[in-house]
């Protein structure tokens, strides 16, 4: 993500899961190092309806189906 970003800041990058499994480990992950990782970019959570997907703020503990994540602008 720092790579891509450092190259591309002004894209936001959306990953999801190719399981329920895998989205939970990109949760946990992003989690684990979200104290880190929040100094250096902004991090959504994403999750779908039927018709329409919400996008907040990323918060631990809270289950989503995807997520987003932009470098911070200096």
């Amino acid at each position: 993500m720092y790579e891509l970003t450092a190259v591309y800041p002004d894209r936001m990058v959306f990953f999801t899961g190719s399981t329920t499994e895998r989205t939970r480990l990109y949760r946990m992950a992003l989690s684990l190092n979200f104290d880190e990782l929040r100094n250096d970019f902004e991090i959504f959570g994403v999750n779908f309806t039927e018709n329409q997907s919400t996008v907040e703020p990323f918060e631990k503990g809270k289950q989503y189906d995807g997520f987003i994540i932009k470098r911070k602008v200096s």
